[in-house]
């Protein structure tokens, strides 16, 4: 019998500033949360840009070694389930938003226009 944790049924996508965060200020609430995602409480969805951007701030921002920073990238692809978008909105025209905007709308979350800005 598995004892590894069923992830609950609610799918979470993390913007980069939580996991920047929660790998440079253990104790916060974005530490937190990323602890519930270690611990299977939800389902934590990932995608290649997000890796990506991950992966720039810590080595841009805080100036972690390639090393540290592969270490944590190998350790969101364990925790999380890597998805790749196939809707893209062409209505968003910030980088941020737009990335995480597809990752909801594969979620088929639909937002009130007003949520657009």
């Amino acid at each position: 019998m598995s004892t590894a944790k069923k992830p609950a049924g609610l799918r979470v996508v993390l913007d980069t500033n939580v996991y920047f965060s929660a790998f440079t200020h253990v104790g916060g609430v974005p530490y937190s949360i990323w602890q519930k995602a270690v611990d299977h409480s939800f389902t934590l969805l990932i995608s290649p840009a997000i890796f990506r951007e991950v992966g720039r701030v810590l080595r841009e921002k805080v100036r972690w070694q390639e090393d540290e920073i592969i270490a944590h990238l190998r350790l969101l692809a364990r925790v999380g389930e890597i998805v790749s978008p196939t809707t893209t909105i062409t209505a968003i025209v910030e980088d941020d938003e737009y990335l995480f905007l597809r990752l909801v709308d594969r979620l088929h979350v639909i937002l009130p226009k007003s949520a657009l800005g």
